[in-house]
């Protein structure tokens, strides 16, 4: 006869205060782990299998992976990584029996490992011994990509992590975004800089320091903020990262070649831009009130902020209001150029440099009334281009020599010495932050008869970058026009002279008043003076200049007399041509500058500034 079975009741006694293996659901009872039998643990006051379970009433023990994200090395053994047992917590659980995991990833290509490396056999479970908490693997891939990476156990809560097997990149490369289209020089472009592994973004595994550079070397500007505001010639690629961006300034017209140089090689991408000057040549026609369009390209970016500057000399005999042309922009590739008088052909050589950021505003009027500005200006920042045009034939006088002065935010007054009847005056306010512009007018006789030079002292110191531009006027008429040919520069940080040469007759009048202004461009350009002397019989010189970039250098003469700032000195009064006085200036291949004129009757001194803008 079989045996039967125990009875239930016996089952229960036997196992005390736990629940037997074949009575499920049964539990009992507890305060403590001792008031359970063997493989058994109080859990929530109740007797349960000591190895960790789901709780049915919630959150319970189960697994962890550590880290739970991690990025890798191609082909390469990884650093350590953990399975780990815990309890609802999150705390260390140690296990009361051995517990088997097993792994799944959905990479192909990455292996796993036992272990402290990767010499073994790869696998798919790892064991955690008995009273331990975790168990350490390694990992490994042949391919790159992004493996979630699985870990299960019987009544333990799953675990996942995600791992990222990356090669380490091999190449940088450049690249502009935001542009829009076309770029000007001094636009402010955003750069973004990358690592790449294969022609694959790829971060870098450390930081990566590069050295920033262009050809021609400083055509462009770097700066670590995309506004432009803070200049860098270095940036670094931050570990962990596969891009950086930053934004570039070009400043040379053209192309420019931007390169990035470190431990992944060299980086190089071209960036062509529109440059900030335009120049070219008009010829007036023999017409009274004649008129031409001078055309230009490339066409301007915002005609509202563009410097004009106009040279006009031509050959002897011609009379001094020949010479006098207004011009001014109609559209973003053309000057509109205008005089009153009368027969000669004379040339006009033209300068248009756009200064981003800054504004030019034209005013035309006489001395009764002029147009007002409109936006008003800073005049700290602010200085004023002027031309005449009238239909005078002879000597220039006291209507002739007009001067222009910004009195007022919105205000320029024209004037001169005497008669206060000039006409026809076209000036250009030009405004731009980062200027310091001082100003003043000098009178009593500024420069008496027989006197050659004078001084003006006591200014607030300026730096190196400095232009003077000078208006001289008289009270007298019939005035041979070589005495009123003052030159100027700056001889000090806090001071300028004036100066004028000449036989007796040309010094046998006073000057009796100059206007003047004092620009200090501090950072936004770089500025140097020159002379260039011509004897009687030359019409032209080169004066070598220390090398600028000619896509944005200009130059001024320091004297606004009949015809924009191009004038100088001479020095005899048995000819009265504006041709002998007033000259083009060429800059000539960036390591010269042409001074040319019309008439070579007399001999001639002209001061000039070299200007190299930096937008």
């Amino acid at each position: 006869m079989a045996a039967s079975s125990p009875p239930r009741w016996l089952l229960i006694l036997l196992a005390g205060c736990a629940r037997a293996p074949d009575l499920t659901g049964a539990s009992f009872a507890c305060a403590d782990d001792s008031e359970c039998t063997a493989g058994y643990a109080c859990r929530r006051g109740v007797c349960r299998v000591a190895f960790p379970t789901i709780d049915d009433a919630g959150p319970g023990p189960g697994l962890r992976i550590e880290p739970a994200a991690a990025r890798i090395e191609v082909g390469t053994c990884s650093p350590p990584l953990f399975v780990r047992l815990v309890d609802a917590m999150g705390a260390p659980l140690p296990a009361r029996e051995p517990v088997r995991i097993t792994l799944s990833s959905d990479l192909a290509g990455a292996t796993y490992f036992p272990g402290t490396d990767c010499q073994v056999p790869p696998t798919s479970t790892l064991d955690v011994a008995q009273g331990q908490t975790e168990v350490e693997f390694r990992a490994r891939s042949t391919v790159r990509g992004s493996a979630t990476l699985g870990a299960t156990a019987p009544r333990l809560a799953p675990a996942s992590a995600t791992l990222t097997f990356d090669p380490r990149p091999t190449s940088i490369s450049l690249r502009l975004g935001g542009t829009g289209g076309a770029v000007w020089a001094g636009d402010c472009v955003p750069l973004t800089l990358e690592s790449l592994a294969d022609g694959v973004s790829t971060a870098v595994w450390s930081d990566l320091p590069l050295q920033l550079g262009s050809a021609p070397d400083a055509g462009v500007d770097y700066f670590d903020d995309l506004s432009c505001t803070t200049r860098v010639d270095a940036v670094t690629l931050a570990s962990q990262s596969a891009n950086r961006t930053f934004a570039v300034k070009p400043l040379h017209g053209g192309n420019n070649l931007l390169t990035a140089s470190g431990a992944l090689g060299p980086a190089s991408l071209s960036l062509v831009a529109t440059p900030l000057l335009r120049t070219g040549w008009c010829t007036m026609p023999a017409a009274f009130d004649s008129a031409v369009l001078c055309n230009f390209t490339p066409a301007l970016k915002n005609r509202d902020r563009a410097l004009v500057l106009t040279e006009t000399t031509g050959p002897g005999g011609v009379h001094p209001a020949d010479y006098e042309v207004h011009c001014r922009l109609i559209s973003n590739t053309t000057l509109s150029c205008t005089r009153n008088s009368t027969a000669a052909d004379v040339s006009v050589h033209f300068t248009v440099a756009e200064l981003p950021g800054g504004t030019a505003q034209r005013a035309f009027g006489n001395c009764a009334s002029i147009d007002p500005l409109s936006p008003a200006v800073d005049p700290q920042l602010s200085f004023v281009l002027k031309a005449t045009a009238t239909r005078a034939v002879g000597n220039f006088g006291d209507d002739d020599t007009s001067y222009a002065v910004l009195t007022s935010p919105s205000t320029v007054e024209l004037r001169s010495a005497n008669t206060n009847l000039c006409l026809n005056t076209s000036t250009l306010v030009v405004s731009w932050p980062g200027l310091s512009v001082e100003r003043g007018v000098l009178d009593a006789g500024v420069l008496a008869a027989g006197q050659t030079t004078a001084r003006v002292t006591g200014l607030p110191d300026a730096g190196p970058n400095v232009t003077l531009l000078v208006q001289p006027a008289t009270r007298f008429e019939g005035l041979p026009l070589c005495n009123i040919g003052v030159r100027s520069w700056a001889d000090s940080p806090s001071s300028f002279v004036l100066e004028r040469q000449g036989d007796a007759g040309c010094l046998s009048r006073p000057v009796d008043l100059i206007a003047w202004e004092r620009i200090d461009w501090g950072d936004r350009a770089r500025a140097r003076h020159y002379s260039a002397a011509l004897d009687a019989g030359a019409l032209s010189a080169v004066v070598g200049i220390e090398p600028v970039d000619p896509t944005r250098s200009f130059v001024v003469g320091s004297t606004m007399l009949a015809q924009g700032a191009s004038a100088g000195s001479t020095d005899s009064s048995a000819f009265n041509e504006t041709g002998v006085l007033h000259a083009w200036f060429v800059i000539d291949g960036g390591t010269g500058v042409s001074v040319q004129r019309g008439s070579s009757a007399a001999a001639a001194t002209f001061d000039f500034f070299v200007v190299e803008l930096h937008p």
